[in-house]
């Protein structure tokens, strides 16, 4: 329905926009856009998904913006970086 794509669109969104790959330091990886897509994909309503995107986004990290362009040419070269 679209009271459930709405909140699903706003956690990738969101979650794009504000939160870091990595919600730690030890490199676990940003899990929300997982479970909001699972929770989306299995017919859950839109107050659900926002509720778990509240829940899950406490223990993410920050983005962070790049102190260089990264490129096509260059990528390689920041492979591993963690900025």
């Amino acid at each position: 329905n679209f009271e459930s794509l709405t909140a699903v669109w706003h956690a990738l969104i969101d979650n794009h926009t504000r939160y870091y790959i990595f919600r730690n330091y030890i490199k676990f990886h940003n899990p929300v856009t997982h479970r909001a897509l699972a929770i989306y994909a299995l017919g859950g309503s839109g107050p659900v998904i926002e509720a778990f995107y509240k829940r899950d986004i406490k223990i993410q990290r920050d983005a962070f913006v790049s102190p260089h362009p990264i490129t096509a040419h260059n990528f390689v070269d920041h492979l591993g970086d963690e900025k």
